[in-house]
């Protein structure tokens, strides 16, 4: 595993910490000002690289997301909210840079090779569950997120990777 220095991790995610904390406290407040993208503005910053892979703010971002309202349901606190979501974040990262490590393991032997009809398959499962069949709307999703459908499908090959 190859990162730049711990105390660059920590302190990436110190800052990203802060940030998201920020974003979380003032959401009330962000409901009643003009959009101004400050909210984007940090997307891409570097948390961490694991084998020249970058890992970004809005990676970490997009793990934690879904995550956050069932903190909020389970904390009593502000303190026990921050200490929970700290914790999560510590942990998404730690589970993407494993998730590169076990990807470029998989990849070191050129024997392994995932089909190509389980990556349509999966491909088209999504398309059919997450986009109610439309494939205008998961070409629209892959242009909001800025990837091609190979990009795409190379996400969906490294899924089958991980299991």
């Amino acid at each position: 595993m190859s990162l730049r220095g711990p105390r660059a991790l920590s302190t990436s995610l110190l800052a990203f910490a802060g940030l998201f904390l920020g974003l979380i406290a003032a959401r009330g407040q962000l409901a009643q000002t003009p959009p101004d993208n400050l909210n984007m503005r940090y997307a891409n910053g570097i948390v961490a690289i694991a084998e020249d892979h970058i890992i970004t703010v809005d990676d970490i971002r997009r793990e934690i997301g879904p995550l956050v309202p069932e903190i909020q349901k389970q904390s009593r606190s502000e303190k026990e909210f921050n200490e929970k979501l700290e914790a999560l974040q510590e942990d998404v990262v730690q589970n993407l840079i494993d998730r590169v490590l076990i990807i470029k393991d998989f990849h070191s032997d050129e024997k392994r090779q995932v089909p190509a009809s389980y990556v349509d398959n999966a491909v088209s499962e999504t398309i059919i569950t997450q986009f109610d069949g439309d494939r205008s709307k998961y070409l629209a999703y892959l242009r909001s997120r800025g990837i091609s459908q190979k990009d795409y499908r190379k996400e969906q090959e490294d899924v089958f990777r991980i299991a």
